[in-house]
């Protein structure tokens, strides 16, 4: 027996998120969707209304995710995050989103995680595949000329 699909879609509060979101639905129907959001606890309390906005209007569940606080994070480590020192993304963002999407493998589904990303956002996003397989944890990369070859 085939395992059921879900498209996991990563909400970030901003359009390209929600344009992935709209996409999905528009594509495979919103009892495929859910969305979640990483919520690192330093949130302006408007993103949170947003994202119930976004709920209602589309009918698709958010879940709302945490690997902790940054404010306990940072008086933890006794820093700030910097461009030298990424932590907060890692701990904050990436590792509370595998954990996610391992828990709906465990239950059972096939996960398809959606991120949106426009590819004029930046030159490092620009080479950017439309759709790319990724191992959890381990995210090959991929240029245009690659993906044209697969």
């Amino acid at each position: 027996m085939q395992r059921p699909k879900i498209y996991l879609v990563s909400i970030s509060s901003g359009k390209d998120s929600l344009a992935a979101l709209l996409f999905c639905i528009r594509r495979y129907g919103r009892d495929r969707v859910r969305g979640y959001f990483a919520d690192t606890g330093w949130e302006h309390p408007d993103v949170t209304a947003y994202l119930d906005y976004i709920e209602q209007k589309s009918g698709v569940k958010i879940d709302r995710i945490s690997g902790g606080s940054m404010e306990a994070l940072c008086l933890q480590k006794k820093c700030f995050p910097t461009m030298q020192n990424r932590w907060c993304t890692q701990l904050l963002k990436v590792e509370p989103s595998q954990r996610y999407i391992q828990g709906w493998n465990a239950k059972g589904y096939r996960v398809i995680n959606v991120t949106g990303v426009r590819h004029g956002e930046s030159a490092a996003r620009a080479p950017e595949r439309l759709w790319k397989s990724a191992f959890i944890g381990m995210p090959p990369k991929f240029t245009k000329a690659q993906s044209k070859a697969q």
